[in-house]
């Protein structure tokens, strides 16, 4: 079916009569754009055909699809879910892009081939604008420095402010552009902010379209929301963490070393097994003693034996 609809459009489109000036269309980048033709009064249009042909290099239309009352419609299948053709005519033929990007931009040729007189050929140029991609990243430079970058890219170059409201002490750089190989143009901003900041989020705003401008937002990291007073109190509470393992594990040989003296009962235990003893079961319950107040206790005592 398609070899026959190339057939036929080479057939007939090989003695052209006249070329109608070309409209522009202006769509929206992600919004759906719809092309449609007309040629009045003319009842004996044997079928019609539509390609799309690049505005920025010499490479042969692509075929998208043809209509007529002989074999109905077809469609290529590299379009196929992306173009709906509408309701069926030779006359008023009429296409549906969807979620138009940047690949779209080109002109779409409609072809009448009409019996006896030729073929009638309009053409409709599909320009495509707004922003496709919006990035955001926050980072932290200093112990009391953040930086918050926001990049966009679209057509016309988009422009970029930011929505400090509450952040308190903020500087922007400016602004930075790289012009990408599909004729779109990115732009990139950052913000340094100085903690602390009372806001716990920025906002980018970006315009470049008539869509009007976008907000993004991000959040800025927990730890730093509340400044360094957050931060000092996370290592106190981590601080006092220690001490309670410690007196914990002290508690846990202080049983330890009284179960032992008790199953020994009236048994003689060496001196300095019993000093050392007494003096490990202080420490743990008062958490104060150290090794070296131990060792001097064990030499006052001299070499007696505690029965």
């Amino acid at each position: 079916m398609l070899k026959a609809a190339y057939l036929i459009v080479s057939v007939l489109t090989a003695g052209v009569q006249a070329l109608h000036p070309a409209g522009v269309l202006t769509v929206d980048f992600g919004q759906d754009a719809e092309l449609n033709w007309l040629l009045p009064g003319s009842d004996a249009v044997a079928q019609v055909n539509v390609q799309k042909r690049l505005k920025t290099n010499n490479a042969s239309p692509e075929y998208i699809g043809s209509y007529s009352k002989r074999h109905g419609l077809v469609i290529s299948d590299l379009f196929q879910g992306r173009v709906d053709w509408g309701l069926p005519s030779t006359s008023a033929p009429a296409i549906t892009i969807k979620n138009v990007t940047w690949s779209d931009e080109a002109c779409y040729i409609c072809t009448f081939n009409v019996y006896t007189t030729g073929s009638q050929i309009q053409k409709t140029c599909l320009s495509v604008q707004g922003i496709s991609n919006i990035t955001m990243d926050v980072k932290q430079t200093k112990p009391r420095e953040l930086v918050v970058s926001c990049a966009a890219t679209g057509k016309p170059a988009p422009n970029i402010s930011w929505d400090t409201a509450g952040i308190g002490n903020a500087t922007e750089t400016p602004s930075l552009r790289v012009e990408n190989t599909d004729n779109t143009v990115t732009v990139s901003s950052e913000l340094t902010l100085v903690l602390p900041a009372s806001a716990d989020s920025v906002g980018c705003l970006v315009d470049g379209g008539s869509s009007g401008p976008r907000r993004e937002q991000i959040l800025l990291p927990l730890l730093n929301r509340g400044g360094d007073k957050e931060v000092e109190n996370g290592s106190q509470r981590s601080a006092g963490t220690i001490p309670g393992i410690i007196l914990s594990l002290c508690s846990m040989i202080a049983i330890a070393i009284v179960a032992l003296m008790v199953w020994k009962g009236k048994k003689r235990i060496p001196f300095k097994q019993q000093i050392m003893s007494s003096s490990m079961l202080n420490l743990c319950l008062c958490g104060k003693k150290s090794a070296g107040h131990m060792k001097e206790e064990m030499e006052l005592k001299g070499g007696t034996e505690i029965v």
